[in-house]
């Protein structure tokens, strides 16, 4: 019996090394989604304090403040005129909570928008009450209304409103916020400022720290993930940013392991590319190819029976098998 050897060239994977390189890159890109879900503190929220967090907080927080304006951008009176604290009180009689946003609640909107727009940072951040919580404003919404208070957030997203209603001030865009504080955590605060901070980073996806000054003015629904609706204080301020020179979190694409698996993938194919080349550099040119006459005549004279079968049967390209010779004259 005569075994046939299959002399097929060599491939650039050979063997298992093709499953075994998709296996270490599907591996990287486990390691890489799991180191990316760490680097996002709400992953870690559950064993941490809320003490440490508000340590981390007000560490933020003494460091470059940036506020949206540190001087008033319009003038008029304030929540310290009598008058208009009578004018406010009538306009919040009108104001409902636990449902949307109505005509008849833009006047106290507004009203507080101006508030905000008159006074210095400063100003409002002395005045201002600071210990006041998510379930202080939920279970009292009636006492806390056109209330000046302060909250650390972490904020998350902001969004421009461009569409808005013509109004005294001449506000053309406005910004919605949303942030929590581990107070109100799993819960969010919606904010309503006429602008941000300078260079402040904006989006759907931000990881920023920061403080809102401002009024509450209801508790605004809204619709969750899953379909159930909830409400939420609406507070319009002003937002005060502590930035983290080296905040790891600031401008994360949600995306970026991707990239990072793309091109751990390059670097292992260029590497294997390399060594091949270098194989191939150090061996010299590969063999001659064997006389292709020669072996026909050897493979005529066994066919004659005058000698004895070849070796090597060579079949280019062909599968490796096991073939059984009978010689001649055997049956």
């Amino acid at each position: 019996m005569r075994r046939v050897r299959d002399r097929r060239p060599a491939t650039f994977f050979r063997g298992t090394e093709l499953a075994r390189l998709a296996a270490l890159v599907v591996m990287l890109g486990v390691l890489l989604l799991l180191a990316d879900r760490a680097r996002d503190p709400d992953t870690w929220r559950w064993i941490a304090p809320d003490v440490a967090q508000t340590g981390i907080a007000e560490k933020a927080q003494s460091d470059h403040p940036a506020a949206a304006s540190e001087v008033p951008s319009a003038a008029g009176p304030t929540d310290l005129d009598p008058a208009e604290r009578d004018a406010a009180r009538e306009e919040f009689a009108a104001v409902a909570d636990k449902v949307p946003l109505g005509k008849e609640e833009m006047p106290a909107y507004w009203r507080l928008v101006a508030w905000e727009l008159r006074q210095p940072t400063a100003a409002l951040r002395k005045r201002a009450l600071k210990e006041v919580t998510f379930r202080d404003l939920w279970q009292q919404p009636e006492k806390w209304r056109g209330k000046l208070v302060e909250i650390p957030v972490h904020l998350r997203r902001t969004l421009m409103v461009s569409r808005v209603a013509e109004n005294e001030l001449g506000i053309k865009t406005i910004y919605e916020a949303f942030g929590w504080n581990s107070q109100s955590q799993p819960y969010w605060y919606w904010m309503i400022v006429p602008e941000l901070p300078p260079d402040m980073p904006r989006g759907e996806n931000i990881y920023e720290e920061a403080t809102f000054v401002g009024y509450f003015l209801k508790l605004l629904p809204y619709e969750d993930r899953d379909g159930k609706t909830r409400a939420t204080p609406l507070l319009i301020g002003r937002l005060i940013w502590h930035p983290a020179p080296h905040n790891p979190l600031a401008l994360r694409g949600e995306w970026t392991w991707t990239w990072y698996i793309a091109l751990v993938l390059v670097v292992l194919l260029a590497v294997r590319w390399g060594l091949v080349l270098l194989g191939r550099a150090r061996h010299g040119p590969s063999a001659q190819p064997p006389d292709a006459s020669s072996d026909d005549r050897a493979i005529e004279a066994w066919l004659e029976g005058e000698e004895s079968a070849p070796d090597d049967l060579i079949v280019p390209g062909g599968p490796a098998f096991d073939v059984d010779v009978d010689p001649p004259g055997t049956k």
